[in-house]
């Protein structure tokens, strides 16, 4: 019986095993590249006038999708919408793949005697959710307390942040109990100056608890010194490899803070430049999990002026190009 030499086997072997190898990088390579490929980017704006569903569901939907927004913060209003106006709106905005989240906070919520308040807020959307049909419900449970706008914030911050820190333990605690609610939570670009402990800022602290957090990197320029990026780029650090943990958010809301913090005097498309930039630079962050932009109802203003406006230039033009009819016969042998 014959046999295959040694040193032939020994080839065989080696090419195997290099093919495996290949074959396994290749696959591994491949399932990553899908895995961050497919990842959904979020795209959100916050709406504060709840009232507006009932008023104007679909035009703020059709907004919504003109904009490619794929996420609402949608506040709640308790007293004055019912529970039949966000099962109507969310029932429009899930056929249009578009995500709502229950927006609530107040820099009051900062203090441990607001906890009931807290847990309320929390309990009603439980409540609804359990009542309503799959695509009636909330996606998650979104807040903004900004414990940096309560006035105890510059008398006793150290007292107040630890107030605030165990607060947002019980959001994640009370949204938790039905483990399908996302959590989040907007934050100040500034977040990672405050230490949560000896070894961990206050931020980094933030994105272990929640789904998300929404960077308030207020700036109308995303590139260059104190721009978006810079200002945004050492929370997205932070995270390091932690996949969709920061979404940047941006201003179009007139602010005392500056020109420089919002888009309220720029053009929209000004802003879409922006945000276009904002996309391509954060691609190198796997933590950066998308965009929002503050708030709906001023974007909407803007966007609709400019329509009204550019609509109007457009019916001028036109009418100027027009020649003119009904000339007199002097006219016509001049």
């Amino acid at each position: 019986m014959s046999t295959i030499p040694a040193k032939r086997r020994c080839k065989r072997v080696h090419r195997y095993l290099w093919l495996r190898l290949l074959l396994t990088l290749t696959i591994t390579a491949t399932m990553l590249w899908l895995f961050f490929a497919s990842a959904p980017s979020i795209r959100a704006t916050w709406l504060w006038n709840t009232e507006l569903i009932a008023e104007k569901g679909e035009a703020i939907l059709s907004f919504a999708e003109e904009n490619d927004i794929n996420r609402i913060y949608l506040h709640i209003d308790q007293k004055n919408v019912p529970p039949e106006a966000y099962r109507t709106f969310i029932k429009e905005a899930s056929a249009r793949d578009i995500q709502v989240d229950a927006l609530g906070g107040d820099p009051a919520w900062s203090l441990v005697s607001s906890q009931k308040s807290i847990a309320s807020f929390i309990d009603w959307v439980h409540v609804y959710n359990r009542a309503a049909a799959e695509d009636e419900r909330f996606t998650g449970i979104h807040v903004d307390i900004e414990p940096h706008v309560h006035p105890q914030w510059k008398r006793d911050k150290e007292a107040l942040k630890s107030q605030w820190m165990e607060n947002m333990q019980l959001v994640v605690q009370e949204t938790k109990k039905d483990p399908a609610l996302q959590v989040s939570a907007d934050i100040p670009f500034w977040m990672n100056e405050l230490p949560a402990s000896e070894t961990q800022s206050v931020s980094e602290w933030l994105i272990g608890q929640l789904d998300h957090v929404t960077l308030m990197a207020y700036r109308d320029y995303v590139e260059g010194s104190n721009g978006v990026l810079d200002i945004s780029s050492r929370i997205l650090d932070e995270a390091g490899y932690d996949r969709q943990k920061v979404v940047v958010g941006l201003n179009v809301l007139e602010s005392d803070e500056g020109d420089r913090t919002t888009f309220y005097e720029e053009d929209t498309k000004i802003m879409r430049e922006q945000v276009s930039i904002l996309e391509t630079r954060m691609k190198k962050y796997s933590a950066y999990a998308g965009y929002a932009i503050h708030d709906y109802e001023q974007w909407e203003k803007k966007s609709r002026r400019e329509k009204e406006r550019s609509s109007a230039k457009k019916t001028s033009a036109e009418s100027e190009e027009k020649p003119k009819e009904g000339k007199s016969a002097a006219e016509e042998k001049t």
